[in-house]
């Protein structure tokens, strides 16, 4: 596996090239994020959180393994930019979304599963309460 700075700076190569002659206030306000957030992923001085991947991978079409990975299973025409009112059309969207986001956390090191965990509990507290329920419930059902 790469090293972190190595992997954050491809990454921001390849978000770089998603953006292609638009201006960083122009894309930062299509993925919902700040010029100065999308500078410092564009830059390799930080990953980019969640909320910015969901929303680049949705919104840009482009895929999540290759953002974060650099895995070339897109297409020019899959990278086109689309409308802020596209919405997803099915689940199956959101089940892609999350199918490439556990695979990425599957093949990461543990420095980067660590940072995604952090980054999901920020952008879904709510997640955080889940799994303890969830730990409880499957250590009631073994000790059943």
């Amino acid at each position: 596996m790469k090293n972190t700075d190595s992997l954050r700076r491809e990454v921001g190569n390849r978000v770089r090239l998603v953006r292609g002659d638009r201006t960083q206030e122009e894309f930062a306000a299509l993925i919902g994020v700040t010029r100065a957030n999308l500078a410092s992923v564009e830059s390799g001085r930080s990953f980019p959180g969640p909320e910015f991947l969901v929303n680049i991978a949705h919104r840009c079409r482009v895929s999540l393994n290759w953002v974060l990975l650099g895995e070339d299973n897109t297409d020019r025409e899959s990278q086109r930019p689309i409308s802020l009112d596209d919405g997803f059309e099915d689940d199956d969207d959101l089940a892609i979304l999350l199918s490439a986001l556990w695979d990425m956390a599957r093949e990461a090191d543990d420095e980067t599963r660590i940072w995604m965990k952090v980054q999901l509990k920020r952008a879904f507290p709510e997640l955080a309460d889940l799994a303890d329920t969830k730990k409880q419930h499957s250590a009631a059902a073994e000790g059943a």
